[in-house]
């Protein structure tokens, strides 16, 4: 009990984040993200972030994009490149609304996407 209650009062001190939240805090000068990569992370804030993590692999809605391209294939099976991924974010697939970014804000996203 007295753990729990010690616990319980670290986590109201420290404000008790998840792993990663931090680099949400962090500007893009911090993250060393290029014009075009800062870009994309602003996209990503406003359109991914309520259903993928970025920072780590902590799960919200959906899976997270912590690595995304460190792996050979997306949670579906198709290849994580940027032609599928990109596909997926225009298209949409399952759960994943299609969006409406033009060219120049997709190859942000995917730079972006590279990153993390």
């Amino acid at each position: 009990m007295r753990l729990l209650l010690l616990l319980m009062a670290l986590c109201a001190v420290t404000g008790c984040r998840n792993a990663g939240e931090e680099k949400y805090e962090m500007s893009d000068a911090q993250l060393h993200l290029t014009a075009q990569q800062a870009e994309g992370r602003h996209l990503f804030n406003r359109q991914c972030r309520q259903c993928h993590e970025a920072y780590t692999t902590t799960k919200r809605v959906s899976f997270s994009l912590a690595g995304l391209y460190s792996k050979p294939e997306l949670p579906s099976g198709i290849p994580a490149n940027d032609a599928r991924v990109g596909e997926v974010i225009v298209h949409g697939k399952r759960m994943m609304p299609a969006t409406s970014l033009d060219q120049q804000q997709l190859a942000a996203l995917l730079a972006y996407l590279h990153t993390l």
